[in-house]
């Protein structure tokens, strides 16, 4: 290597009729790039973008009615037969109490805690809510009507050897204790024994303060 000249302090530096500039670069070479990532803006939701050229963003009203006028859809609960695993019978939810109420009349026991039969109770009730039967799956339709197969079907009554439907819930879980928790399960599904918790702070900011008594 030749001698070198080296300017401290300099913008340019010559090593061997190469001249660098600042950050040890050719003199006249093109600026780095910069290696850092940069992440994309996430999309905004689409509730929070604005509406498209034309269409008219509906009011808080309109919104309200819209929700107030729009039919609830309630789903069926579809549960297992822990004794049958490839049966499984779906109930309709209960969406009115008093619906229960000719049940627990004829669950009535003053033996039993509360005077209500827990055990006949569920019998009762998660006979009157079957609204099908499903084997592997699939929905088990009668071969005559085409309908679905519930457990009162009188074909189910003889396949099980019983007389009544809630003979045929027995019959067909096998232990009380399952019948119990199904009936348990389809309870909670219908809301009865949830908890609602408050939903914190929302709307307060739109009140003003109270000012402090002190």
């Amino acid at each position: 290597m030749t001698e070198a000249a080296i300017e401290f302090g300099a913008a340019d530096v010559d090593f061997d009729g190469v001249t660098l500039g600042p950050g040890g670069l050719p003199a006249g070479a093109p600026a780095p790039v910069s290696s850092a990532f940069t992440p994309p803006t996430p999309p905004l939701p689409a509730d929070l973008l604005p509406p498209p050229p034309g269409v008219h963003a509906l009011s808080d009203l309109e919104q309200l009615r819209l929700e107030l006028t729009a039919e609830l859809d309630l789903d069926d609960v579809t549960l297992p037969v822990p004794l049958r695993p490839s049966f499984q019978v779906r109930y309709r939810l209960v969406v009115d109490a008093h619906e229960m109420q000719p049940w627990r009349r004829d669950a009535y026991d003053p033996t039993c805690l509360e005077g209500i039969d827990q055990t006949k109770l569920a019998l009762l009730g998660l006979a009157a809510l079957n609204t099908g039967l499903f084997l592997d799956g699939r929905l088990v339709l009668d071969d005559e009507a085409g309908a679905p197969l519930t457990i009162g079907s009188p074909s189910i009554l003889a396949m099980l050897k019983v007389s009544t439907a809630p003979e045929a819930v027995l019959a067909l879980y096998g232990l009380s204790a399952h019948v119990t928790a199904s009936w348990s399960s389809v309870l909670a599904e219908s809301g009865f024994g949830v908890v609602l918790h408050p939903v914190g702070t929302i709307g307060q900011a739109d009140f003003p303060e109270r000012p402090d008594p002190s």
